[in-house]
């Protein structure tokens, strides 16, 4: 497993010597890792993130990994919500990681995912420390859970049948 982010302390965590046994039909399995970055900070982006790739067998569809910013965000929305959308329908599940916006974040985006995922088949599983969804997000989940492992646990769960 190859981490984008050494200075986050999640990537000593991950010894291949230490991994469980994992059933090969895991590893077959992607999820798409939808959570607010627009106005965040780079901790808020990528910490739960790189917890995620280090917990899952599979692929991870991590849509911080492109660019977006004020600057250049007009010139790739299109191209941006686009990609988003095909990775979402690449992907066999969703863990959203749905905190409580910081200021200027308004997770448009991420709201939008949830229920494009759902309405296309996927398993949505939503992290959250805010106590009360939205009806829309909470009709459009599975499972809401209040940490990474917990959401990552209850998809290999879903698939490890």
């Amino acid at each position: 497993m190859v981490l984008n982010d050494l200075r986050s302390e999640n990537w000593e965590a991950f010894n291949p010597e230490l991994e469980e046994e994992v059933n090969p039909y895991l590893r077959g399995k992607a999820i798409y890792l939808a959570g607010p970055i627009d106005h965040c900070t780079y901790d808020e982006i990528h910490t739960w993130r790189e917890k995620a790739k280090i917990l899952w067998p599979g692929k991870c569809f991590d849509p911080s990994d492109r660019v977006f910013d004020h600057i250049t965000g007009q010139a790739n929305m299109k191209q941006l919500v686009e990609e988003d959308k095909v990775e979402i329908s690449a992907s066999d599940a969703l863990l959203v990681h749905y905190i409580e916006p910081a200021a200027g974040s308004r997770m448009t985006g991420t709201t939008m995912e949830i229920p494009y995922a759902f309405e296309k088949g996927k398993f949505v599983v939503v992290v959250t420390n805010v106590e009360f969804l939205s009806p829309w997000v909470r009709y459009h989940c599975h499972y809401v859970v209040s940490s990474v492992e917990e959401g990552i646990q209850i998809i290999k769960d879903f698939f490890d049948k």
